[in-house]
């Protein structure tokens, strides 16, 4: 499991991450409308590949997809406490992003809940 590192407090931010020897681009961003964190992932030339998933908790965000290099999935997973939903201030506090290699997704969403 790898914990992806973002801040709290900023609506929209990028972090580079390797995968399988590829380097991806994650960018969360707030949507102040709607109250939710969406991901998108971006190749080495930022080019999307996949943008404006909703970040809903314990749920395999990418399973759905394929996409190339990318062999496990993201998780948007509660560190601790009792909220449903993350708010604004929830990244790197209540929630985290976390990427997991395929035999370890049912394992971590089965421990979060």
């Amino acid at each position: 499991m790898i914990t992806v590192n973002f801040l709290s407090g900023y609506p929209d931010q990028t972090v580079d991450m390797a995968i399988n020897e590829q380097t991806f681009t994650l960018r969360i961003k707030w949507n102040e409308r709607f109250s939710f964190w969406s991901l998108s992932i971006y190749d080495r030339q930022f080019t999307p590949i996949v943008s404006g998933i909703k970040m809903v908790r314990d749920y395999p965000l990418t399973r759905h997809l394929s996409l190339n290099g990318i062999n496990g999935d993201f998780i948007f997973m509660r560190n601790f406490g009792v909220k449903e939903q993350a708010s604004f201030n929830s990244i790197d506090n209540d929630f985290s992003l976390v990427y997991l290699a395929g035999d370890e997704i049912d394992a971590a969403i089965s421990e979060s809940s």
